[in-house]
């Protein structure tokens, strides 16, 4: 499916694990540069990145924030 999201950035919260991995994981396919945010998992931010960066050739980093905290 082409959502016409090549060359777009997305930031995802919560993107380390469970459904934010997958949405990460569908926008990664669309090859869309990603911003993966997570608050307690940084292991599984970083290994989902450099899987996504592998499988696809995707920018992506992952970054540590609570977005609940202004």
């Amino acid at each position: 499916m082409d959502l016409k999201l090549n060359d777009k950035v997305a930031f995802v919260t919560g993107g380390s694990h469970g459904f934010g991995a997958g949405i990460c994981q569908n926008l990664a396919e669309e090859g869309t540069s990603l911003i993966i945010n997570y608050r307690n998992y940084p292991d599984k931010a970083n290994d989902l990145l450099l899987n996504l960066k592998e499988k696809y050739g995707i920018c992506a980093i992952a970054v540590k924030g609570d977005i609940s905290v202004e």
